[in-house]
């Protein structure tokens, strides 16, 4: 998928597929955005992660000036049962944070992940941010059919959902403690060596800020699960197009 413009004068890539490759270098890329950050938690992330470490690394470029205004990286897993794509880490300039490009860079990774192999159905993410929260439920309600686990109140899990959720637990953060009930992963920043890359932001959903806040402790992060296997593939990735181009 060579790199796409938007209507949002927007350049979307992926610097793990081979048409991009061979035009851009991810490292020089990666290199300057941590020259010119000023987001503690971007900077720190950087410093531990390798272009190669990843599946598909998605970055958003505004192409009035070439500035890097958004970065998601992502790779195809699998649990014991199903694959899924797993979304390790977001993050996007916070003078962009009003033109939906976490949701155009979520639609990027799936597409590309689509061109590698099956159309993702499941899509992961274990975060303490609730903004990647809300980005994520409104990635679900723009395709009818997803449904979005942990649910923000504190009622009956369905018992589908949690499995799914265990499933993948066992498979991302297979040392850490799931609560299903919750979606809550105890200790992963420890775990996976992410103090100080974690920088949470606040949805200003009052009912996402409050889940956030009531259910993880200081080194926690929850998994967030989006599962698509009750839509058609066709449908999702003429959605996930749409989404990617859209204004």
């Amino acid at each position: 998928m060579r790199h796409q413009r938007t209507a949002s004068g927007l350049r979307l890539m992926d610097l793990r597929d081979l048409d991009t490759r061979a035009i851009r270098d991810p490292n020089r890329i990666l290199a300057a955005m941590a020259i010119n950050s000023t987001q503690h938690g971007l900077t720190a992330w950087l410093d531990r992660c390798a272009p190669a470490d990843y599946d598909h690394l998605v970055v958003a470029e505004d192409r009035t000036d070439g500035r890097t205004v958004g970065i998601l990286s992502a790779n195809d897993h699998a649990s014991a049962a199903e694959r899924f794509l797993f979304v390790d880490a977001a993050f996007v300039a916070p003078t962009a944070r009003k033109r939906r490009i976490m949701r155009r860079m979520l639609a990027t990774a799936l597409l590309q992940s689509a061109r590698r192999g099956p159309v993702p159905l499941v899509i992961a993410v274990r975060t303490c941010n609730p903004m990647f929260f809300l980005a994520l439920r409104r990635f679900a309600r723009y395709l009818p059919g997803a449904t979005l686990y942990p649910a923000l109140e504190d009622t009956m899990v369905s018992l589908a959902a949690a499995k799914l959720a265990r499933r993948i637990a066992r498979a991302i953060s297979p040392a850490c403690r799931f609560e299903p009930g919750t979606g809550v992963l105890r200790g992963t920043l420890v775990a996976h060596g992410l103090l100080g890359c974690a920088q949470p932001m606040p949805a200003y959903d009052p009912e996402i800020d409050t889940m956030f806040a009531r259910r993880l402790g200081p080194v926690d992060q929850l998994l967030a699960v989006l599962d698509l296997r009750s839509i058609d593939e066709a449908t999702i990735l003429d959605k996930a197009r749409r989404l990617h181009r859209r204004r």
